[in-house]
């Protein structure tokens, strides 16, 4: 059974532009017959995070708790910070998706990911990269991580599923193309009548009965690299 993690309120996280995420901004002090004094001081629109929190109100405390490594408030911790950069670098990962250079998209993700285990953000972007790229195996493996951490019924969680089911379809295959019609049996308990998942589960059903009772299994089917 999925476990539900508070991990996808991470998406609600931006980067404060107060700050540019460093969580201290410089002031400049100044006095009659004094020089001007350069001081370091704690971004009050952010309050230190280096992030801010733009999703809904119910979600606030939660996303923040984890933002501070669960202390429960005080300083910013390292993690946020690091956090900071993950945002960043997934937002560098679309721009490079948005661009068609998926490789470079997923070397993003990739260090975002890294920085952050827990932010899935970046790991399903990179499946749909890795689906763009015609690496299915690839795709599978991160929309399982998804599927497996995000909310229920979120959009990260039935995202992971659309795409686990396309690249299922296109590996071909008994085992993967039933695996594909689990995934869009889940989108369309969420969002019946979803039109993607509909047609591509009419295709899955087509080549399951292709297929036959007595097909042997198929041959591996590599990813191109």
């Amino acid at each position: 059974m999925a476990t539900t993690t508070p991990s996808s309120r991470l998406d609600h996280l931006k980067i404060c532009m107060d700050c540019s995420g460093e969580g201290t901004r410089h002031v400049t002090d100044s006095g009659k017959g004094s020089l001007p004094i350069r001081r370091t001081v704690t971004c009050a629109r952010c309050d230190g995070e280096g992030l801010i929190y733009v999703g809904p109100e119910e979600g606030r405390e939660e996303a923040l708790r984890r933002l501070r490594g669960g202390r429960g408030g005080g300083e910013a911790s390292g993690g946020g910070r690091a956090l900071a950069a993950a945002v960043d670098l997934k937002e560098a990962g679309d721009a490079a998706y948005g661009a068609q250079d998926y490789a470079a998209a997923v070397a993003k993700y990739d260090a975002a990911s890294q920085l952050d285990r827990a932010y899935l953000a970046p790991v399903a972007n990179r499946a749909g990269a890795y689906l763009k790229m015609g690496r299915w195996r690839d795709c599978r493996r991160d929309c399982a991580r998804v599927v497996a951490a995000a909310a229920r019924g979120s959009d990260l969680h039935l995202r992971a599923c659309l795409r686990r089911a396309v690249a299922s379809e296109k590996l071909g295959g008994a085992e993967a193309l039933r695996a594909g019609l689990a995934d869009l049996d889940v989108l369309l308990k969420y969002q019946p009548g979803h039109p993607e998942a509909v047609r591509l589960r009419a295709a899955v059903e087509e080549a399951l009965g292709g297929l036959g009772p007595d097909a042997p299994p198929p041959a591996p089917v590599e990813d191109p690299v």
